[in-house]
Order: C-alpha cells, then structure tokens, then sequence
C-alpha cells in the first residue's frame, strides 16, 4: 500500500510535521503501481505563515509477527503489521487558496 500526506518540514529539529490531505490517500500497490485521484490540501501556506508543504509517500508492507502469547487467547495467534519500508518527500509547494468555480454558467439580471 502507499500512503500519501502533506507534511512541513523543521529542518532545525529534524521534524515532519503532518497536515494531511482530504480524499483517499491509502491506495493499494499493484503490479507496482497505484494512483490517487480527488486529493485537497486540508491548508494553504499561508496558514502555515508561509511555509511550503511537501508531499510525503510513505510505502507500506505487510509484516507477518507472532502476537507475543501473553494472554490465552493469543496462543498461536498471527497478526499482519503494516511497516514503513521507503518514504519520499517531494520538493516544496506552495500551497494557495482560491474559490472554487461553479460548473454552471453565471446567469445575469435581464437576460
């Protein structure tokens, strides 16, 4: 699975700081490929005080570990984890605001 999300970065602290985005942004991995579609940013830079967003894809896979048995009904139990296996950031992006347009043509007085 791939996982898509927009972060800023501290570079002073070494930081990711997650502001998502709206939308689908899990999609499975197949055939070594996947797409997004319909994804908005939840924030604009200049929320951010002028700060760029980076886009940050995170690739995820399956992890097959053993459930320590600590309680009895765990005995023999196999969960699958999903980790972390590669991360990309994107450059920087500003990201502004503005209104969205209708799909209807505008009517007018007196037409």
């Amino acid at each position: 699975a791939v996982m898509l999300t927009a972060v800023t970065v501290d570079v002073m602290n070494g930081v990711l700081c997650d502001h998502g985005l709206e939308g689908d942004s899990l999609r499975p991995l197949v055939d070594g490929k996947c797409s997004f579609s319909s994804l908005s940013f939840k924030t604009t830079s200049y929320n951010l005080k002028g700060k760029p967003l980076h886009l940050l894809a995170v690739l995820l896979v399956r992890h097959e570990s053993a459930v320590p048995p600590a309680h009895p009904a765990y005995d023999g139990v196999q969960e699958s984890l999903l980790c972390v296996a590669r991360m990309l950031l994107s450059p920087p992006i500003r990201v502004d605001a503005r209104k969205r347009q209708s799909k209807s043509p505008p009517t007018g007085i007196g037409s």
